[in-house]
């Protein structure tokens, strides 16, 4: 049997004609010869006269790109013996490839990327090995993937600089024809806006003066002579520019209706520099009455006193630190009542607990003089040492009862040995 002008390669989609020859000596068996692939029957042919025939075959969908053995078959008679011969043919195609980018690139974040590697027919190209490279001014990221229509996103990390990217997707499969696209994508920077100081802590009273320092920064550090516009419950109040260092001082002046506002601080972005814009919300009440946080600023443990000095801090939520605000205080079972200071510290004496631990310091403020409901708690935690120190032990005592426990334990002991010897 002779099988002439078939190739190695072939197109996914394109056409084969192979012609056979079975013949013995000079004669040509007209016979039946079976084609297979990959051990399947496909195909029977019918030789004439001559001992010729001539195969012609599609290759559609019922092929899939990869390595296939063809394998002709005459099984013989009493006359002749059976033949057969096979060969190699690689099922080739180009890689229908699209690429997906849902979000926008960002610096620093890893945005998902979808790939679809399809054949001819539009099938997955399951098994590809994908290679994403970013060759930017001397930035190399890359990222391999073995591709499945499952694990088709890829989340890429885009470094710096920002703008635009060139990028090279490499499919590394033998029966891919067109293994390297390359495509380009618009990085951005995402500025990041900080409040690093306020005058107050969410609440103001009405028509109180306002203060704010915020600070504009980006992956190259401070973003100077930036436009920032202010707004109150989304209408623009004023705007202002950051310094040399990224900082704008803003001042601005609370509503005169009790309520809730929103205050919004935005950069509006540069399409120059490749800056998105960015916000940063801060939650307003204005109110007459205004809450009280009480702020721990030090304690100490004095134990010829027996008592625990507490040092406090009395602040109201608008910023003010007032003097002669009545506080109840509740420590273990004792129930204290004291006024701030000025400036709005306050001190307590409290005893010191007959145990170590983490205890509670309740307080309550009430409602009146401009000031609304507040209570909470401080947690305080007691050394038990600070404890056996106000109790009169203290450490070397407390040494001395362990070592005059262990020789009441050990005298017995040394006894018993003693009288059993």
């Amino acid at each position: 049997m002779k099988v002439e002008n078939h190739p190695n390669d072939v197109l996914l989609g394109d056409s084969l004609t192979i012609d056979i020859n079975l013949s013995a000596g000079d004669s040509g068996i007209s016979t039946e010869v079976r084609v297979y692939v990959d051990d399947d029957l496909f195909d029977t042919l019918t030789t004439n006269t001559l001992g010729n025939a001539t195969f012609y075959l599609d290759i559609d969908t019922r092929f899939m790109p990869g390595l296939h053995i063809f394998q002709l078959t005459y099984n013989g008679t009493e006359r002749y013996t059976n033949s057969f011969i096979s060969f190699e043919l690689r099922i080739m195609s180009p890689a229908l490839l699209d690429v997906e980018v849902s979000a926008v690139p960002i610096i620093g974040n890893s945005t998902p990327i979808k790939i679809a590697v399809n054949d001819y027919f539009g099938r997955p190209f399951e098994g590809t090995h994908i290679i994403l490279t970013d060759n930017t001014s001397g930035f190399t990221t890359t990222i391999e993937v073995l591709y499945s229509p499952l694990t088709s996103e890829i989340r890429f990390p885009f470094s710096t600089p920002p703008g635009m990217h060139y990028l090279k997707l490499m499919m590394e499969n033998p029966f891919i024809t067109n293994g390297t696209y390359y495509f380009s994508l618009l990085v951005w920077s995402r500025p990041v806006l900080v409040l690093q100081e306020s005058n107050i802590i969410h609440y103001a009273s009405l028509a109180q003066e306002l203060l704010f320092t915020i600070k504009l920064t980006d992956w190259n550090g401070n973003c100077s002579h930036r436009p920032l516009q202010i707004l109150i419950n989304g209408l623009v109040v004023f705007t202002e520019a950051t310094d040399n260092d990224g900082i704008a001082s803003l001042m601005m002046i609370a509503p005169n209706l009790e309520g809730l506002y929103n205050i919004s601080i935005v950069y509006s972005g540069n399409i120059t520099l490749f800056e998105i814009s960015v916000k940063y919300d801060y939650q307003l009440t204005v109110s007459h009455s205004i809450p009280v946080h009480l702020e721990l600023y030090q304690f100490e443990v004095f134990p010829p006193l027996q008592e625990v000095t507490v040092q406090l801090r009395v602040q109201c939520l608008n910023g003010s630190l007032l003097a002669g605000i009545p506080i109840s205080f509740i420590w273990l079972s004792y129930e204290i009542i004291i006024q701030s200071e000025q400036g709005g510290t306050l001190i307590l004496h409290l005893p010191v607990p007959s145990e170590g631990g983490n205890y509670s310091l309740y307080y309550e403020v009430k409602s009146g003089h401009g000031l609304s409901y507040s209570s909470g708690s401080i947690e305080i935690p007691i050394l038990q040492i600070d404890v056996l120190a106000s109790q009169g032990i203290g450490i070397g005592a407390f040494t001395l009862s362990i070592l005059t426990s262990l020789v009441a334990i050990a005298i017995p002991m040394i006894k018993h040995r003693y009288l059993t010897r």
